[in-house]
This record gives C-alpha cells, sequence and structure tokens, in this order.
C-alpha cells in the first residue's frame, strides 16, 4: 500500500501504478499481480468496522446518460452486465439494484435482466435518487459521464428531471457523503474522465474503498476491466488483489491504458467480504 499525504495533489496525480518490482530475473508490473495487491492508502477521519459477515451484498448500478452529455452505451453494459454478476446472483452472493436512467429499459437487455430477478427503479438517475437507496446497498457501481476543469477539479454527471445534465462536483458530493448514515463499503467510478481527486474525498471520509480513473478509458478497456474486477471479488472478497487481477486482464506492457484504474482504501485490509466456503454455497 502506497500511503500519500491527502494534501499532495501533485503525488496523487502521478501514475503510481506504472511501478514495478523485481521477481526472479523479471520486471513484474506491481499493480497488474495477483501476488502484489496494490492500493493508494490514505488517513482516514473515521472507521467503519470489519468486513461484511451477512450475505448477500446489495449491488447498486447507477448509469448516467445526460442527453445533452456523452454517456455509456448501453447496449454494451446490457451485453456486460449480466455475465458479469449471474452466477455470483445465483450463488445467492448479491442482490442488484438497476438505475438505466431515463432511457428506461429501451435496450434488448434489460427486459432480461428484470426477468431475471434484477430490482429495476425506474426514472432519471439522479442524485437525489441515488442517495435515497444507497444507505441500504453495500456496493456503489456508477457508470456516466464526468468533467475535469483545468484547476484539476471534478464533477460526475448525473441526470436531471428531463434527462439532461446535472454536475455534481466533488466538494459537493463529499458533503452529501457524509449525511448518509450506513456508506457504502466499496464505489465503482466508471466515468468518462479523471476522479481520482473524488475518490480520495470519498475514502478518506468513511473508509470507503473507490475504484476510480486517472484519465479517459476506452470502452474497448473498461469493459474487460470491470467484467473480470466483479468475478474475482465474488470469487475471493479482497478488493485490492481483484483490482491487481483487473488490471492484469487488460495490460499490455506497450500500452499503459492498465494503469488508469486506481485504488484508494482509507481501511487497512483489502477484504470486502468472507465468501462462503464451498459446502456453505446453498446456505448463503
Amino acid at each position: 500500500r502506497l500511503w500519500i499525504d491527502d494534501g499532495a495533489a501533485e503525488l496523487h496525480a502521478l501514475p503510481w501504478e506504472l511501478l514495478y518490482g523485481v521477481r526472479g530475473l523479471q520486471p513484474v508490473p506491481l499493480a497488474a499481480s495477483p501476488l502484489t495487491p496494490f492500493s493508494r492508502y490514505t488517513a482516514v477521519e473515521v472507521v467503519e468496522g470489519e468486513p461484511i459477515t451477512k450475505l448477500p451484498l446489495h449491488l447498486l448500478v447507477a448509469i448516467s446518460s445526460p442527453r445533452d452529455a456523452r454517456g455509456i452505451d448501453p447496449e454494451q453494459l446490457g451485453a456486460y452486465l449480466r455475465p458479469t454478476l449471474e452466477e455470483a446472483r445465483q450463488a445467492g452472493l448479491v442482490h442488484v439494484t438497476l438505475m438505466p436512467g431515463h432511457k428506461g429499459l429501451a435496450s434488448k437487455y434489460w427486459p432480461r435482466l428484470e426477468q431475471a430477478g434484477y430490482r429495476i427503479h425506474y426514472g432519471a438517475t439522479g442524485l437525489r435518487e441515488v442517495l435515497r437507496i444507497l444507505p441500504t446497498c453495500h456496493l456503489f457501481q456508477f457508470f456516466g459521464p464526468s468533467l475535469r476543469a483545468k484547476d484539476g477539479s471534478e464533477a460526475l454527471v448525473f441526470e436531471d428531471g428531463d434527462g439532461g445534465s446535472h454536475l455534481v462536483h466533488g466538494k459537493e458530493l463529499e458533503g452529501m457523503w457524509e449525511s448518509i448514515a450506513s456508506p457504502p463499503y466499496l464505489v465503482v467510478l466508471s466515468t468518462s474522465d479523471a476522479t481520482v481527486r473524488t475518490a480520495l474525498r470519498l475514502a478518506r471520509r468513511r473508509g470507503t474503498a473507490v475504484v476510480a480513473f486517472q484519465g479517459p478509458m476506452l470502452q474497448d478497456d473498461l469493459w474487460p476491466f470491470v467484467h473480470k474486477f466483479y468475478l474475482h471479488l465474488f470469487e475471493h472478497g479482497l478488493v485490492d488483489r481483484a483490482v491487481n487481477e483487473a488490471r492484469l486482464a487488460i495490460f499490455q506492457p506497450n500500452r499503459s491504458e492498465w494503469t488508469l484504474p486506481v485504488l484508494l482504501m482509507g481501511l487497512p485490509q483489502g477484504r470486502l467480504f468472507q465468501p462462503p466456503l464451498p459446502d456453505q454455497e446453498g446456505k448463503a
């Protein structure tokens, strides 16, 4: 774990995920090896308890696709989402609530998800709607646009009531985060631009583990990363190891896209939950 001072913005801007170690005589990327789970550690103002012991986990997947901003392709999301979550859902490890946003269930994949037992929250993916559901969730996955200003400030783009853009800046989101009595243990911000500063605000205040990105990520890399991350997370329950394994899935030594995902953790352990033993899976 790399401990970086919260006030050292210039250090947080560095791509620490490019660090290599030497195993034998071979250079090994520390952030893309299951043997060296890698995270950025930050001081926590409030430490929130132990790993989750009661299953199933509750996951909120919120998709923001404002009419006036470039968002996630719902067709691609629908194609990846069910294969990613279905095994864990059927094993009783996770319950899933979906917020597809103002585009609703137009995609051919959404009705199938609803029929399979996924809970669908209709209407715009607004911040107030998200905050209303979050206290009951262990995990929060956000897909949507983000903006980064020249001064380094960041904003997530939610939807307003008419399907347009509603910008929520990091400081504003931090304040609202504080109002949640039981915030999620894990947040994944799959956004169109860098959200590391926003992730830092969330991680340091409540001890939440936050996965964010250092810059724009091609969807050809984003989908495999998210897919592998959740597959491995539900397999062993270790957040930092799952992020490394997901980076490994998109690792190419001549490209840097695999270093874009960043994990910030304010807790000393990377365990989100303890999966049931094989003979206990039917009782989960």
